[in-house]
Order: structure tokens, then sequence, then C-alpha cells
């Protein structure tokens, strides 16, 4: 994770060394990013995913899942021409898992965490509402990897497995300008991820999640 976070770096410090637009004011608040205008932010997302199934055709057998996500980060972000913007998402992710299995009256719920480290690249469009206010659809891709823990057959013991995989972001938020150098996000977010769980006794199983949530982040451009 530090080598990807030092690779960031280096790869946009040129962008800070020419980084030489501004965020135009006009009679009604701002209006557009110009290119070469560079900020760092803030940002963190609260996703959700819940699934319910049938174990038996008479429905007297249901497995439901609930899964919260939360991933934030550091968000260094570059406008490559006039509201448009690239940026590399570094972020941590955390997620909590409940598995509840009922049949007939009685219930068993089975409890497992995830944690590791989501990198994204992202391409949002800033278009201008008024009043300051920007809507920024946007799209993404990236990789993630880290490990989940689960309980074991024996009591007290816990199950640790890898995880690794690709991802995709939807992003449909919302930019408020408070200033030309500070600027509050929020809005609704996508999250796909697919990739594969590995044991320790090296068995890999492939997944996919789409979860969906809110965002909220802050950033200060230069």
């Amino acid at each position: 994770m530090k080598k990807l976070a030092l690779l960031a770096l280096l790869l946009l410090l040129p962008c800070t060394a020419f980084a030489q637009g501004t965020v135009h004011s006009g009679t009604y608040g701002f209006e557009s990013v110009d290119a070469g205008v560079f900020e760092i932010g803030l940002d963190n997302m609260l996703l959700v995913n819940y699934s319910s199934a049938d174990l038996d055709p008479d429905g007297n057998s249901t497995l439901s899942r609930l899964r919260a996500s939360y991933v934030g980060g550091i968000t260094p972000r570059y406008f490559v021409a006039k509201n448009f913007s690239v940026a590399l998402n570094l972020n941590l992710f955390i997620t909590q898992e409940n598995a509840t299995t009922k049949v007939e009256e009685a219930e068993t719920t089975v409890e497992s965490g995830d944690f590791g480290f989501l990198g994204m690249a992202m391409a949002n469009y800033y278009i201008r509402l008024g009043n300051s206010f920007f809507f920024k659809p946007g799209i993404g891709g990236g990789v993630f990897f880290g490990t989940r823990s689960r309980p074991g057959a024996e009591e007290g013991v816990k199950l640790e497995s890898s995880l690794s995989g690709g991802a995709a972001r939807l992003d449909l938020g919302l930019v408020y300008y408070v200033s030309s150098h500070f600027n509050l996000k929020a809005g609704i977010d996508a999250l796909m991820w697919f990739g594969s769980e590995t044991d320790s006794n090296d068995v890999s199983l492939g997944y996919t999640n789409l979860d969906a949530g809110f965002n909220v982040g802050v950033a200060y451009s230069f």
C-alpha cells in the first residue's frame, strides 16, 4: 500500500508543479473549473448490500445477507480540461457481513469481516447547476486486496482468507464550492467488486458484489 501511495504521489507531482488554473466565479457563484487545477480530497463512502433467498420450495428455510462497507481515503484530483477531472482514489475498506440462515423458527447467523486497500482511477465531468453547485457524474475502475475473517468450527477460532480482484465505480455526486480553494462533496455511489477469495489451503473461489450507498467528502484546490 505504501508503494502504491508513493507511486501516486510521484505521478501527480508534475500536476502540482504546472497547476495554473483557477475556479471562476460569476454573478451567481462559481461557474467553472479551469484545466490545471489540482486538488487533494478526503472521501468517505458508506455502502450497503442486502439479499434474501429461499433454500426450499416451501419457503420454510431462507438465507439472508446484510453487508455494510466503509470505504475512505485520500483522493488527488487534476483537471485535464475545463470541468473535466481525473483522480486516483487511495482507500481503505472495512466490511461487515452477517449471513442468517432461518429454518422454520431457528436462526443461525455467521459474521465475517473484510479489511484491505482499494485503489481506483476516476474520471468526472462537472456540470454547472448554479449558485456554486455542480453535478459531477463519473466512472472509474481499479484493484483491491485484503483479508477476510470469519469464525471457525471451534469457539474462539478465527479463519482468515485473502481477497483480491477488480472494482468498478459509478459516481453520481454533487459539489459545492465554498470558495475557489475549498469545496464539499456528497452524492450516491455504486461499487462493484469482482474477485476471488483464497483460503489457507490455496482453494480459490470467485465472487461478485454490488454495493450502493452515499459518499461525502471535502477537498482543497491549488
